[in-house]
Protein backbone atom coordinates (compact mmCIF):
# COMPACT_ATOMS: atom_id res chain seq x y z
CA UNK A 1 0.00 0.00 0.00
CA UNK A 2 1.51 3.34 -0.99
CA UNK A 3 1.38 6.22 1.43
CA UNK A 4 -1.26 7.89 -0.74
CA UNK A 5 -3.38 4.73 -0.65
CA UNK A 6 -2.83 4.51 3.10
CA UNK A 7 -4.09 8.07 3.59
CA UNK A 8 -7.08 7.31 1.42
CA UNK A 9 -7.84 4.14 3.40
CA UNK A 10 -7.29 6.02 6.66
CA UNK A 11 -9.60 8.85 5.59
CA UNK A 12 -12.29 6.32 4.70
CA UNK A 13 -11.89 4.37 7.93
CA UNK A 14 -14.93 5.16 9.99
CA UNK A 15 -14.17 3.43 13.25
CA UNK A 16 -11.09 3.84 15.43
CA UNK A 17 -10.49 0.10 14.99
CA UNK A 18 -10.33 0.54 11.21
CA UNK A 19 -7.97 3.51 11.62
CA UNK A 20 -5.74 1.43 13.88
CA UNK A 21 -5.71 -1.41 11.36
CA UNK A 22 -4.68 0.96 8.54
CA UNK A 23 -2.01 2.56 10.73
CA UNK A 24 -0.60 -0.84 11.73
CA UNK A 25 -0.58 -1.97 8.10
CA UNK A 26 1.19 1.22 7.01
CA UNK A 27 3.81 0.85 9.75
CA UNK A 28 4.48 -2.73 8.70
CA UNK A 29 4.93 -1.58 5.11
CA UNK A 30 7.33 1.14 6.24
CA UNK A 31 9.35 -1.47 8.13
CA UNK A 32 9.41 -3.75 5.07
CA UNK A 33 10.48 -0.90 2.80
CA UNK A 34 13.25 0.08 5.23
CA UNK A 35 14.64 -3.44 5.25
CA UNK A 36 14.34 -3.73 1.46
CA UNK A 37 15.95 -1.79 -1.35
CA UNK A 38 13.65 1.22 -1.45
CA UNK A 39 13.99 2.81 1.98
CA UNK A 40 11.74 5.55 3.27
CA UNK A 41 12.37 9.24 2.74
CA UNK A 42 12.24 11.86 5.48
CA UNK A 43 9.23 13.39 3.68
CA UNK A 44 7.39 10.07 3.92
CA UNK A 45 8.07 9.89 7.66
CA UNK A 46 6.82 13.47 8.00
CA UNK A 47 3.68 12.47 6.09
CA UNK A 48 3.17 9.49 8.37
CA UNK A 49 2.96 11.77 11.41
CA UNK A 50 -0.19 13.28 9.85
CA UNK A 51 -1.92 10.13 11.13
CA UNK A 52 -1.42 11.48 14.65
CA UNK A 53 -3.13 14.72 13.71
CA UNK A 54 -6.06 13.13 11.88
CA UNK A 55 -6.91 10.10 13.97
CA UNK A 56 -9.93 9.81 16.23
CA UNK A 57 -7.96 7.21 18.19
CA UNK A 58 -6.44 8.19 21.47
CA UNK A 59 -3.29 9.94 20.31
CA UNK A 60 -1.02 8.01 22.68
CA UNK A 61 -2.23 4.70 21.20
CA UNK A 62 -1.33 5.87 17.69
CA UNK A 63 1.99 7.23 19.00
CA UNK A 64 2.87 3.93 20.69
CA UNK A 65 2.27 2.14 17.40
CA UNK A 66 4.50 4.60 15.53
CA UNK A 67 7.31 4.05 18.03
CA UNK A 68 7.65 0.58 16.50
CA UNK A 69 9.46 2.30 13.62
CA UNK A 70 12.30 3.10 15.98
CA UNK A 71 14.56 6.12 15.86
CA UNK A 72 14.02 6.55 12.11
CA UNK A 73 10.79 8.40 12.89
CA UNK A 74 12.41 10.75 15.43
CA UNK A 75 13.14 13.65 13.00
CA UNK A 76 9.56 13.53 11.71
CA UNK A 77 8.17 13.57 15.25
CA UNK A 78 10.43 16.54 16.07
CA UNK A 79 9.12 18.34 12.96
CA UNK A 80 5.55 17.56 14.04
CA UNK A 81 6.15 18.91 17.54
CA UNK A 82 7.65 22.11 16.11
CA UNK A 83 4.99 22.74 13.45
CA UNK A 84 1.70 21.85 15.15
CA UNK A 85 -0.39 24.32 17.09
CA UNK A 86 -2.45 21.54 18.69
CA UNK A 87 -1.37 21.29 22.36
CA UNK A 88 -2.34 17.60 22.60
CA UNK A 89 -0.23 16.70 19.55
CA UNK A 90 2.70 18.71 20.97
CA UNK A 91 2.49 16.74 24.23
CA UNK A 92 2.26 13.38 22.48
CA UNK A 93 5.17 14.27 20.18
CA UNK A 94 7.26 15.38 23.18
CA UNK A 95 6.44 12.09 24.94
CA UNK A 96 7.50 10.17 21.82
CA UNK A 97 10.77 12.09 21.57
CA UNK A 98 11.58 11.30 25.18
CA UNK A 99 11.41 7.61 24.28
CA UNK A 100 14.39 8.31 21.98
CA UNK A 101 16.25 10.15 24.77
CA UNK A 102 15.55 13.41 22.95
CA UNK A 103 14.82 15.99 25.64
CA UNK A 104 13.85 18.81 23.28
CA UNK A 105 10.19 18.44 24.31
CA UNK A 106 10.83 18.80 28.05
CA UNK A 107 9.66 22.45 28.18
CA UNK A 108 6.39 21.39 26.53
CA UNK A 109 5.95 18.56 29.05
CA UNK A 110 6.66 20.84 32.02
CA UNK A 111 4.12 23.35 30.75
CA UNK A 112 1.56 20.58 30.20
CA UNK A 113 2.09 19.43 33.79
CA UNK A 114 1.62 22.99 35.07
CA UNK A 115 -1.58 23.40 33.03
CA UNK A 116 -2.91 19.98 34.06
CA UNK A 117 -3.34 19.02 30.42
CA UNK A 118 -4.49 15.61 29.27
CA UNK A 119 -1.97 12.88 29.93
CA UNK A 120 -0.49 14.72 32.92
CA UNK A 121 0.09 11.44 34.73
CA UNK A 122 2.03 10.14 31.68
CA UNK A 123 3.85 13.46 31.50
CA UNK A 124 4.78 13.23 35.20
CA UNK A 125 6.14 9.71 34.70
CA UNK A 126 8.11 10.75 31.59
CA UNK A 127 9.65 13.72 33.37
CA UNK A 128 10.54 11.58 36.38
CA UNK A 129 12.04 8.89 34.14
CA UNK A 130 14.19 11.62 32.59
CA UNK A 131 15.19 12.83 36.09
CA UNK A 132 13.80 16.33 35.47
CA UNK A 133 13.82 17.63 39.06
CA UNK A 134 11.83 20.72 38.11
CA UNK A 135 8.78 18.45 37.77
CA UNK A 136 8.83 17.44 41.44
CA UNK A 137 7.42 20.63 43.00
CA UNK A 138 4.78 20.85 40.26
CA UNK A 139 3.64 17.27 40.93
CA UNK A 140 3.67 17.81 44.69
CA UNK A 141 1.63 21.00 44.37
CA UNK A 142 -0.87 19.16 42.17
CA UNK A 143 -1.32 16.42 44.77
CA UNK A 144 -1.73 18.99 47.55
CA UNK A 145 -4.24 21.21 45.76
CA UNK A 146 -6.34 18.92 43.54
CA UNK A 147 -8.85 16.71 45.35
CA UNK A 148 -10.34 15.45 42.08
CA UNK A 149 -7.33 13.43 40.85
CA UNK A 150 -8.38 9.91 39.91
CA UNK A 151 -6.65 7.23 42.02
CA UNK A 152 -4.62 5.80 39.16
CA UNK A 153 -3.20 9.22 38.24
CA UNK A 154 -2.55 9.94 41.91
CA UNK A 155 -0.60 6.67 42.19
CA UNK A 156 1.37 7.68 39.06
CA UNK A 157 2.19 11.08 40.58
CA UNK A 158 3.39 9.46 43.81
CA UNK A 159 5.52 6.99 41.83
CA UNK A 160 7.00 9.92 39.85
CA UNK A 161 7.93 11.69 43.08
CA UNK A 162 9.61 8.52 44.32
CA UNK A 163 11.65 8.32 41.08
CA UNK A 164 12.72 11.91 41.66
CA UNK A 165 13.64 11.10 45.29
CA UNK A 166 11.17 13.66 46.61
CA UNK A 167 9.49 12.85 49.90
CA UNK A 168 5.82 13.52 50.36
CA UNK A 169 5.39 15.62 53.51
CA UNK A 170 4.04 13.58 56.41
CA UNK A 171 0.97 15.78 56.78
CA UNK A 172 0.01 15.20 53.13
CA UNK A 173 0.78 11.48 53.40
CA UNK A 174 -1.50 11.25 56.46
CA UNK A 175 -4.23 13.20 54.66
CA UNK A 176 -4.10 10.85 51.65
CA UNK A 177 -4.06 7.69 53.75
CA UNK A 178 -6.85 8.83 56.08
CA UNK A 179 -9.24 9.51 53.23
CA UNK A 180 -12.08 6.95 53.27
CA UNK A 181 -11.77 6.78 49.47
CA UNK A 182 -8.02 6.13 49.46
CA UNK A 183 -7.54 3.58 46.69
CA UNK A 184 -5.35 0.51 47.35
CA UNK A 185 -2.98 1.59 44.53
CA UNK A 186 -2.38 4.88 46.33
CA UNK A 187 -1.83 3.03 49.60
CA UNK A 188 0.70 0.76 47.89
CA UNK A 189 2.55 3.72 46.34
CA UNK A 190 2.71 5.32 49.78
CA UNK A 191 4.31 2.13 51.14
CA UNK A 192 1.36 0.82 53.10
CA UNK A 193 0.77 -2.92 53.14
CA UNK A 194 -2.60 -4.04 51.81
CA UNK A 195 -4.38 -7.04 53.22
CA UNK A 196 -7.61 -8.65 52.06
CA UNK A 197 -7.60 -6.96 48.70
Amino acid sequence: MSLINAFSAFSNAVSPEDQLRVLDQTIEEFKAAESGDRGISAAEYDALTVFLEKTSLTKVIAAERMLALGSRIRPAVRNLMDRTSDPEIKIVAALMLRKFNDLSGIPILLEALRRRDPYSNLVAQALADSKIQEAGPIILQRIESDNSIDPYSLADYIAALRLLHIEIPQQLRDKLLSSPNCHPYVRLELGQKITGW
